[in-house]
């Protein structure tokens, strides 16, 4: 059953207004909770029309923002830094935008209060940004990982390796998952690089490989950088292990 969902997310992207209307409602919503808050989550002390006038301000505010920097147009499962750059630019340009209106429009019915323009951010930025990690995670956990059955090392931990693990988790038709990097810089070995454990050569070789059913191996090291030592080293340990 995940295998045949699995397949059609993998053929089927989620439309881009859709992603851009729940920015959107989260941030008018957002608006609602600031004063919900600023009330002591009273409702009987919310006034109508003050929080029609800024829904009517910092709504075009933000869809403007989003249409410039274009949040919406990166594909959810597989959000990145990048991505969550994008969000908070524009939503901090927004942010910024509407705190110069009420500096130069202090008196003015339609602006905003300062505690409600910063809430409203806050809101938004977590809201928006939790929920892209919370889909990319639950599609990964689920739909991904689960029915992967090819089980890969990348040897070296460094930016060839970086690439390399985000090539093989992004390519659907590999069906394959990395389990660990090996690397020989002792700085990296025992801490986690995309929630993967770092190993040394031996130690990887001499636990993870057999419990975890490794069946291949990717050299992540530039020509210039490997050690002609260490090359032939961890070749001979592949051929002992029967890894590819």
């Amino acid at each position: 059953m995940l295998k045949v969902i699995s397949h059609y997310l993998s053929k089927n992207y989620l439309p881009r207004w859709i992603i851009l209307t729940f920015d959107i409602s989260v941030v008018a919503l957002s608006l609602f909770l600031a004063h919900l808050l600023v009330n002591r989550l009273h409702f009987t002390l919310l006034e109508r029309d003050p929080i029609l006038r800024q829904l009517l301000l910092s709504v075009p505010v933000y869809f403007v923002s989003f249409l410039l920097f274009r949040p919406f147009a990166e594909v959810i499962r597989h959000t990145t830094l990048e991505s969550t750059l994008k969000i908070l630019l524009s939503m901090s340009s927004s942010m910024m935008f509407l705190i110069l209106v009420r500096i130069f429009l202090p008196y003015s019915a339609w602006t905003i209060p300062y505690t409600i323009i910063i809430l409203q951010y806050l809101i938004s930025v977590m809201v928006i940004v939790v929920s892209r990690l919370v889909i990319k995670t639950v599609y990964h956990s689920f739909f991904v990982l689960k029915q992967r059955d090819k089980n890969i090392i990348i040897y070296g931990a460094g930016s060839l390796g970086q690439m390399t693990f985000k090539a093989i988790m992004n390519d659907q038709e590999q069906n394959a998952n990395v389990i660990a990097f090996i690397d020989d810089n002792k700085s990296l070995q025992k801490k986690r690089m995309f929630e993967r454990p770092v190993y040394s050569m031996q130690k990887a070789f001499k636990t993870v490989v057999s419990q975890k059913k490794v069946s291949e191996l990717i050299i992540a090291i530039s020509s210039e950088n490997l050690l002609k030592s260490n090359k032939a080293r961890i070749i001979n340990l592949c051929i002992d292990h029967h890894i590819k």
